[in-house]
């Protein structure tokens, strides 16, 4: 039973303190030895799409490597939209599945499936390991999914093990920002505008220092962490539906929301584009992309004309707010009037499209800023079991 501990100790190795089971009589040796591990989270689901998606939650939550453990066939295959989400959004999360041993694959005997690699290229690494095989772990970047194939036989007998989990600082290294493309960005546009999207917490005071010194007009979507701050307000558009007076874009952190972004699709060629972000998605087909940690963006100074735009933006805001109490019932004006009601270090969560795009339009300038949302692949999938796994106060879902 040495084999099964030594593969607890790896996944220990790799910062993993929490672990979603799913237990299931192939896994059962897996699940019994956790048991006996102090220092570590263990939470228990009996259905593994939405295990997946509470992991997911708490690796964004934490920042750490959080494991899902499941049986074998199609238990497997549940995780794969967790793990496709996890890719887009740059997540760590792991997927340990049982397999029954590599004898029987092709068999179609009962829980025999194609589990090696079933997650394609959604598992930046995927290990395929038969019991007391040597596990030989590749490099593994901790900002990626990583899958763990166990090949194994039907346990007899269950091990039990006392061990503790030592404490220990989890990071992962992140490539500093190289300034010649921003450079070359401003020396090629006049009317430049910011959009910023999901940042990390560790890269919300680099960027916000970024804006202040830059001075170009930015919009902050909710997931910046940065809406509402006062030295930010002289350069904030909240209105701005369209990149039509632009002649650059510079987009940073994730992929934002709004119908103005989608619309650059079309304007290859016509506009500068540089997208700068911890993942390697830029999130259009085109455009410059640079991955970089946010927290390392230079200080540039710049000084731009745009005093007409900010006057329109003022009178088209002044427009939102005069529709929001005559309409108080309308969905902006119940998300206005829930984010007046919420303490202002309450986590929130948007889940999906809708809900971010009303919380940006609507929600009161002292609305929280630890605003969280699922937005890989915009998809429905998960929206309740990632939010809990976030350990939200508040979620708006729709």
């Amino acid at each position: 039973m040495r084999w099964f501990e030594e593969t607890i100790e790896t996944l220990l190795s790799l910062g993993v303190r929490e672990f979603c089971v799913c237990a299931g009589k192939r896994n059962a040796p897996l699940v019994s030895l956790l048991d006996g591990i102090e220092g570590i989270q263990i939470y228990r689901h009996f259905e593994e799409r939405s295990a997946a998606f509470f992991a997911l939650g708490r690796t964004l939550d934490s920042g750490r490597p959080v494991a899902v453990v499941t049986t074998s066939g199609t238990a497997a295959g549940e995780l794969l939209p967790a793990m496709m989400e996890a890719t887009y959004v740059g997540a760590p999360l792991i997927a340990v599945t049982a397999d029954r041993p590599r004898s029987y694959r092709g068999s179609g005997a009962p829980q025999a499936c194609e589990q090696k690699e079933i997650f394609g290229v959604y598992a930046s690494v995927s290990i395929d390991c038969e019991e007391r095989e040597k596990l030989v772990l590749p490099i593994w970047d901790k900002k990626s999914p990583l899958h763990l194939n166990l090949c194994l036989e039907e346990p007899k007998i269950l091990p039990s093990i006392r061990m503790r989990a030592t404490e220990e600082t989890f990071s992962v290294s992140h490539p500093p920002f190289q300034g010649e493309c921003l450079l070359e960005f401003t020396r090629r546009v006049k009317k430049p505008l910011v959009m910023v999207s999901t940042l990390h917490p560790s890269e919300r005071q680099g960027v916000e220092a970024f804006l202040r010194s830059f001075k170009a007009p930015v919009i902050l979507e909710g997931v910046s962490g940065l809406r509402g701050l006062e030295s930010l307000k002289p350069y904030v558009l909240k209105s701005t539906e369209s990149v039509q007076p632009f002649d650059g874009i510079l987009k940073l952190g994730g992929v934002p929301t709004l119908r103005a972004w989608r619309d650059l699709e079309d304007l290859e060629g016509k506009i500068e584009l540089l997208s700068i972000s911890r993942t390697r998605y830029r999130g259009l087909s085109w455009g410059a992309h640079v991955t970089a940690d946010l927290a390392t963006l230079p200080h540039l100074s710049g000084e731009w004309d745009f005093a007409e735009l900010k006057n329109q933006d003022r009178l088209a805001s002044a427009e939102i707010v005069e529709l929001l109490q005559k309409y108080p019932t309308s969905e902006p004006g119940m998300v206005h009037a829930l984010s007046k009601k919420m303490e202002a270090d309450a986590r929130v969560y948007l889940g999906n499209s809708l809900p971010i795009r009303e919380w940006d339009l609507a929600a009161c300038e002292e609305a929280p800023r630890a605003v969280w949302a699922s937005r890989g692949l915009n998809g429905i999938d998960g929206q309740l079991s990632t939010a809990l796994g976030l350990k939200a106060d508040w979620a708006l879902l729709g």
